[in-house]
């Protein structure tokens, strides 16, 4: 910028032909000097400024056609003007002009009924890119770009910011876009395989009790269904139906309250887990007292939903000095002038099944499905 102005006023006190904003030179031909300066705009955005050329009539055309050759011929090859706005919309729609070279499973996708723009990403979902611009004439307007990235449009709050030149934030976005997290990012999940459990609703089971010092404790344990999805868009998941709710309540009162028995997790010091994504499992674990409490209430988990125990996914783990990782007496810690005792962490208690509810993320609807060994939702 400090470069620009120092050149602005040497053109001005040496050439007074020079030109500024498209008006003409003064009629004062007897202070004309033998050059003359023009802004040579090749047509660039915005982040690229006019070229500086100087010299009489000839030379000025001479040199105009040889830059807006080069020009021509650099933008051929992917060096020369970079359309940040054009390239952005053919992002977001998942570059559809590309047509030569595309692979089979490309066409299919993008011929197909959703038409979707990129893998596992419906057209409803798609990126969107907003450039954000100081607005008015403001001395503080800085040189570089910023544009807000959101991901999934109709996740508007959920967004990223980069900032740079045009051709800077343009790599960011792919790189980022490359190597995003499928679970957080990816829309929806293909049948037969899942990438993400966004959408899909979850079933919370809650477990109460009370331990040895007659302190409540609660479980919470939680279960998704990744074959079904709240939202009609999705159509690549099966929409959750009432029939489905009441397969699942009745499934879940003979399995957590067979003969009108409320089923009792152990809770101890021990984690077992299970991490099985095609199915629904991220890795959650289970604090129980042993290993076999832990793989049995992860099989009561899987009948549910209709799938069998694999113990291949399955994990246990334990603290080596529980008593001290893990000490029943809790800590006692003052806030604001005011004493609290803080939770025990892993107590050891047996805590029976309450109630189980379904939750829907699209509409946030919270549905009871069995309290005790009563259903619900029938």
């Amino acid at each position: 910028k400090y470069e620009k102005k120092i050149a602005e006023e040497v053109y001005k006190r040496e050439a007074p032909t020079y030109i500024q904003g498209g008006k003409p030179p003064g009629a004062n031909l007897e202070g004309r000097s033998y050059f003359d300066v023009y802004e040579f705009d090749l047509g660039r955005s915005e982040d690229e400024p006019p070229l500086i050329i100087v010299g009489n009539d000839a030379q000025i055309a001479l040199q105009a056609s040889l830059l807006r050759a080069v020009d021509q011929l650099l933008a051929e090859r992917g060096f020369g003007a970079f359309n940040f706005r054009k390239w952005a919309d053919q992002f977001e729609e998942g570059f559809p002009s590309l047509t030569v070279g595309v692979s089979a499973e490309l066409k299919k996708m993008r011929s197909g009924k959703d038409k979707n723009p990129w893998p596992n990403v419906a057209y409803g979902n798609r990126p969107k890119i907003v450039e954000i611009s100081v607005h008015g004439n403001t001395k503080d307007k800085p040189d570089y770009k910023t544009v807000q990235f959101i991901p999934d449009r109709e996740s508007p709050n959920d967004w990223h910011i980069f900032t740079g030149s045009y051709r800077e934030i343009a790599a960011q976005i792919i790189n980022w876009w490359n190597q995003k997290s499928k679970e957080k990012d990816a829309a929806a999940a293909p049948k037969g395989g899942v990438t993400s459990f966004k959408g899909t609703p979850q079933i919370i089971f809650m477990f109460r009790g009370v331990n040895d010092k007659k302190e409540a404790v609660n479980a919470e344990i939680s279960l998704r269904l990744i074959k079904h999805t709240d939202n009609p868009k999705r159509t690549n998941l099966d929409l959750i139906t009432t029939t489905d709710i009441k397969n699942y309540a009745k499934k879940i009162k003979e399995i957590f309250c067979s003969n009108n028995t409320p089923y009792i997790i152990k809770k101890g010091k021990e984690v077992v887990s299970y991490k099985n994504r095609d199915i629904g499992f991220d890795g959650s674990w289970y604090a129980v007292r042993s290993k076999d409490i832990g793989v049995e209430l992860i099989k009561k988990l899987l009948a549910i939903i209709g799938e069998k125990f694999d113990q291949k996914y399955c994990f246990h783990s334990q603290n080596l000095d529980p008593s001290k990782r893990f000490p029943t007496e809790t800590e006692t810690i003052t806030v604001l002038e005011e004493k609290h005792q803080l939770d025990q962490e892993r107590p050891i208690a047996d805590v029976a099944f309450k109630y189980a509810n379904i939750y829907l993320p699209t509409t946030r609807k919270k549905i009871r499905l069995v309290t005790g060994a009563t259903i619900n939702y029938v």
